[in-house]
């Protein structure tokens, strides 16, 4: 059997394991895991499952499976599953594909004619995405269409047509299970983007100067490039162009954005004196017999992405915004197998350049090492031995689960430890800490967004304030917030008051949640998830109560889409929802009190909790000044003379101590940390 083949049937196993458990077709189950999973190598967006195969307006087969809008760029990606389940791999035609496409198109303009409304019932999923796509024609800029496929394409099929729907561009892309491998095992070359600079924007070619310095894999071009073509391109493909760092830095209302936007309005002829340009990549370009650029492929902003929407914003406004304005660019141009290589340090350094602090950066690294060491340290209480996996495992980095070493070393000792059904990733880690945070119109932007929000502004400003805060309480806490998501997420389709709302069973679960939290808190108290960390499961009344709260929020949901023409899973992700979700009545259990601590209590133990973080915080600290030789500290002390700065007497005559190796106290074994962190700073090697 080969890899591939390995691959498949642990994967199925997997996705029948999670069906299983969250009560879902395994059909559906599919779609939703490989989505999500290829979200996190920015291939496709997470999949909101909508089920609906009708037949429509003549007699043609409407198909959709699921769906997600991209507000950033106004894109719209439907999806469909292509599910066999068979224990042999078998590959999927062309044929087929195409059967899929025209069957999401035929979806799209029933959609956009009413006719899907008109033939189906309101309460279905598929209502509520049709009208949508009626209601907000004119703002999608573009359609995505992709096919999930647990077969291999066959070996004649791998082009791919340009299309359009309702005079806009229609991607179509097919995610077989070979495109899965090859993603999760990172061996996947970039997506496909031709462009011809051209036919794209009306410009012959770009003016191009080749910058390239020594026999490097790559080569570097400096590049001025026309407002129009920039908008151009965006308009064509969206926020494909934008490395996935770049939308994490992004912020359209920022005094940043402001800034250009008054550039391009007011005086555009300076745009290329006051704007620092865009840093790109490519796999490749095509250059006239002069050196202008006439074709990229694989074109990425990897810097400038507030430069490129804003210039499209306003062209969108008026076509002749742009005109007169014109953009520095850097291009750096790769093999797809160099680029795997250089590509993220492009972008990370391009990007640390702007105003986002080192803290941002750096605290949170290791706030990602502290939950990785929490996970690899703490075991499960020992009254659940017999449950088989004695610990969590914090999956710090991309597919780390199925590559650590101690798996691949060690396998069964692993597994004895660990458990897939026991793995959070960084991403989901800040979606459950949402939840504790009673905000769950973030939760339901996506996992990108809430890893963006929650580790850059919010985990940074409190690390900076007190890193005791995140301490193994924290990491217990945010455990159980997971343990009893899964139990309200499996509970949910069993209810009579579900009635297949799968496009929005995500919310159902941590809104209700949240809701529960939130009139904890309205009485002065909070849910004692150290007890669901303890027992490791829910106890019967909490999930009860919650499922209760969960029926009223469904009678809300429907009021919305049925009665205010809104799009549930759009309308999840705005404050508003939690405001009257909020205020919502709620018959509230008064056993509920017997499973939650009064904030009084919560404050007190987790005090206790940040004291023995502090302490062994210190003692990991006195560890590392103990253990250095005098050489190392005569080493430090000679290097600040000659490269920073004199040493103040306190400073001297501690250092003095470390070198003749006397007693230090507490606070003078912080202060030699503070001068080695000091030193390191400014280029100091630590060894």
């Amino acid at each position: 059997m080969g890899k591939l083949e390995e691959f498949r049937q642990n994967t199925l196993a997997d996705i029948r394991s999670e069906a299983e458990e969250n009560t879902q077709y395994v059909s559906m189950q599919y779609l939703e895991t490989i989505t999500a999973n290829l979200s996190n190598y920015n291939k496709c967006p997470v999949a909101v499952p909508c089920f609906y195969e009708r037949t429509g307006r003549r007699n043609r087969k409407l198909l959709i499976h699921g769906y997600n809008f991209d507000e950033f760029d106004n894109t719209m990606s439907l999806f469909v599953c292509d599910f066999s389940g068979d224990a042999e791999m078998t590959t999927i035609t062309k044929t087929a594909f195409k059967d899929y496409i025209n069957h999401a198109v035929a979806f799209i303009e029933d959609s956009i004619s009413g006719d899907v409304e008109e033939s189906t019932d309101s309460s279905d999923d598929g209502y509520s995405l049709a009208q949508d796509i009626r209601k907000n024609r004119d703002s999608i800029e573009r359609y995505f269409i992709y096919v999930i496929s647990d077969r291999k394409r066959s070996d004649q099929f791998n082009t791919f047509e340009e299309k359009t729907v309702d005079g806009k561009k229609l991607v179509c892309r097919i995610l077989d299970i070979e495109y899965y491998y090859d993603a999760l095992m990172e061996l996947s070359e970039p997506d496909s983007i031709h462009i011809d600079v051209k036919g794209i924007s009306g410009i012959d070619g770009l003016p191009c100067m080749d910058a390239s310095i020594g026999d490097l894999d790559f080569q570097s071009y400096l590049s001025v490039v026309p407002g129009i073509f920039l908008a151009s391109i965006y308009k064509e493909y969206g926020s494909k162009l934008l490395d996935s760092n770049v939308r994490s830095y992004l912020g359209l209302t920022g005094d940043t954005n402001k800034g250009i936007r008054k550039t391009i309005q007011e005086h555009p002829e300076l745009f290329f004196a006051y704007n620092n340009g865009i840093t790109t990549t490519a796999t490749a370009i095509k250059r006239d017999e002069r050196g202008n650029i006439l074709e990229f492929e694989n074109l990425q902003i990897v810097n400038g992405g507030q430069t490129t929407v804003s210039i499209y914003n306003e062209w969108k406004k008026n076509n002749s915004a742009v005109d007169a304005l014109y953009v520095p660019m850097k291009l750096t141009v790769a093999s797809p197998e160099e680029a795997k290589k250089i590509v993220p340090n492009i972008s990370k350094y391009a990007n640390t350049q702007n105003a986002v602090k080192k803290s941002d950066l750096d605290s949170n690294t290791e706030f990602q090492m502290k939950m990785q060491f929490f996970s690899r340290n703490t075991r499960l209480p020992q009254s659940n031995e017999s449950m088989g996996s004695r610990k969590w495992y914090y999956e710090r980095t991309r597919n780390q689960f199925n590559t650590d070493p101690a798996s691949v070393n060690d396998a069964y000792n692993f597994k004895r430890q660990y458990d897939k059904k026991r793995k959070v990733d960084k991403l989901d880690f800040a979606k459950y800490r949402y939840m504790i945070e009673m905000r769950p119109y973030v939760v339901a932007k996506g996992k990108e967004d809430c890893y963006n929000k929650f580790f850059k502004p919010d985990v940074a400003k409190q690390w900076e304030e007190n890193k005791d805060f995140f301490n193994v309480n924290y990491y217990k806490e945010t455990i159980a917030m997971i343990i009893l998501y899964k139990a309200v997420y499996a509970e949910i389709p069993k209810r009579e008051w579900f009635n297949g709302r799968s496009s929005i069973k995500a919310p159902l679960t941590f809104y209700p949640i949240s809701k529960v939290l939130y009139e904890l808190s309205e009485r002065g108290m909070r849910l004692d998830l150290m007890r669901i960390w303890e027992n490791q499961v829910v106890d019967d009344t909490v999930l009860r109560q919650i499922l209760n709260t969960a029926r009223v929020f469904v009678e809300y949901i429907d009021h919305i889409q049925i009665d205010e023409g809104k799009l549930a899973t759009q309308w999840v992700k705005r404050e508003e929802c939690w405001e009257d979700v909020k205020k919502l009545t709620v018959e509230f259990d008064p056993e509920m009190v017997n499973y939650s601590v009064t904030d009084k209590q919560y404050a007190t133990s987790y005090n206790k909790a940040e004291i023995i973080e502090k302490e062994v915080q210190n003692s990991a600290v006195k560890n590392a000044i103990v253990i250095k030789t005098p050489a190392y500290w005569k080493q430090l002390k000679s290097w600040f003379e000659k490269n920073l700065r004199t040493l103040n007497a306190a400073e001297t005559t501690i250092i003095t101590r470390a070198i003749n190796k006397n007693a230090l106290s507490d606070r003078q074994v912080q202060k030699l940390q503070d001068l080695i962190d000091e030193a390191k700073a400014n280029g100091f090697i630590d060894v």
